[in-house]
């Protein structure tokens, strides 16, 4: 298992950053209806996994959670691996945002640096990965994270899923309650 060192602040920074990038993934994933992004700045709900708002037509602010990259995904899409948190806190068992419940976001959106990214609903990615956790732990790549935060370190967990299996995954999940469903990404991965 390998491990890797994150700071803690450092996500308003790069979200802030990356704002132009965050608005045209959301523009291209939603074009006739898209009319803004905001930046969350409520603490209270950034630990409920909004990192910021979708506006649209029609409807009221959705919650998205953004995952930002530092490494640009593999040009050939089938090496895509998209990192799924399964512990939060790996010392006290606290489950990943995904497995945990009690989130609001509405969707994920996972941003590179070279402008790729790819966006997923969360409802149904969380329901997937509740599904197939234990069998992609054995089967992919897990990875744990040290984090220094203000009182403590501690270690989460994740796994990196091919992006193929994931949207194949989540599709086939979607799909019966919404025929028309396909996932929107930079690259032609669905």
């Amino acid at each position: 298992m390998k491990t890797t060192q994150f700071p803690s602040s450092l996500k308003a920074a790069s979200l802030s950053g990356r704002l132009p990038s965050i608005r045209r993934a959301l523009r291209s994933s939603f074009p006739t209806h898209f009319r803004g992004f905001s930046i969350n700045r409520n603490r209270a709900l950034d630990k409920r996994g909004i990192d910021g708002f979708l506006y649209v037509v029609g409807s009221r602010r959705l919650p998205v959670d953004v995952k930002c990259s530092s490494n640009n995904p593999p040009s050939d899409p089938s090496e895509w691996l998209i990192p799924l948190e399964t512990y939060s806190c790996t010392e006290s068992g606290n489950r990943g945002y995904l497995l945990s419940g009690g989130k609001l976001t509405r969707y994920v959106l996972w941003l590179y640096p070279n402008g790729e990214w790819l966006l997923l609903p969360f409802r149904s990615l969380a329901a997937v990965l509740r599904r197939f956790v234990e069998e992609w732990r054995k089967r992919y790549r897990v990875s744990r994270q040290r984090t220094d935060g203000y009182y403590e370190t501690y270690y989460s967990e994740c796994v990196f899923v091919p992006a193929t299996v994931l949207v194949a995954a989540v599709t086939d999940h979607v799909r019966p309650h919404q025929p028309r469903f396909r996932v929107r990404s930079s690259l032609p991965i669905a």
